[in-house]
């Protein structure tokens, strides 16, 4: 169990790296595992896939190896089969699309490439919680003296609870990360919104997408608000209750001729 929970982060921690994420650590726990990063919803999609998948697809190879073995004396067809017991279990456990085992983060992440950012986390744990519950209740019928069962439940409940409760903390690193970002004009391509002039500011922020740069065209007034300008009056000038059509009549805050 330790060499497979092992072999799965490092899948995570490998295609972190060759992306060149932030790592913070890698956490191995009687029961999986955690590979923490230092990124804060801005990376590519793509990359985020990729990364989340990566742990899940060492399984494949990890029983391939195993139907490889076979033919040698010291691995017997009882080691194959509990081999194969425990992939298959940690491999599928791990795809429940439930927070935050890698199938919760792969609903986020197809959440997050339809929705706006903040939406898209709630909205998914809010789909989580629902599962998770809704899994609790059948291991309550099914298996109620399965001890370990109720231990890892109980600390996805926990894991729900504290990015429940830490979601406008993680919607602001977001939202900090992007506005650095911006500054140092890294990200691209720009896409165009249209908004009413009666948009304010912190509802242009609560519509953003990820990997992209937005401009908040307003047809009405025939003005364009540049995400960074509404980013700027956001965390600089405390006017996150300004409408668009007033940001706009302001002079633009960063030049990226």
């Amino acid at each position: 169990m330790f060499l497979i929970v092992f072999v799965h982060e490092l899948g995570h921690t490998v295609a972190a790296m060759h992306f060149r994420w932030r790592i913070q650590k890698i956490e191995l726990l009687p029961f999986g595992g955690v590979a923490h990063v230092d990124e804060h919803g801005n990376r590519p999609i793509r990359e985020d896939f990729i990364v989340t998948i990566a742990g899940p697809l060492q399984h494949i190879w990890l029983m391939g190896l195993s139907f490889l073995l076979l033919p040698f004396d010291w691995w017997t067809t009882g080691d194959h089969a509990i081999f194969m017991f425990h992939n298959l279990t940690v491999l599928l456990f791990n795809l429940l699309p439930i927070w935050p085992l890698d199938g919760g983060k792969i609903l986020f992440i197809l959440y997050s490439y339809y929705a706006p950012f903040r939406m898209a986390y709630e909205q998914s744990l809010i789909l989580s919680f629902i599962l998770l519950v809704t899994m609790g209740a059948i291991a309550l019928v099914q298996l109620p003296f399965h001890l370990n069962l109720w231990v890892v439940l109980a600390f996805l409940l926990f894991h729900h609870y504290i990015a429940w409760k830490q979601r406008s903390f993680t919607y602001m690193r977001f939202l900090l990360e992007r506005y650095d970002i911006a500054r140092n004009d890294e990200m691209v391509p720009r896409k165009e919104r249209k908004t009413s002039a009666d948009t304010t500011v912190i509802e242009a922020i609560n519509m953003l997408h990820r990997c992209a740069r937005y401009d908040f065209k307003i047809p009405s007034a025939g003005h364009t608000v540049r995400e960074e300008d509404a980013l700027n009056a956001y965390f600089d000038q405390k006017q996150r209750f300004v409408s668009l059509r007033d940001l706009a009549a302001t002079p633009p805050i960063f030049d990226l001729k």
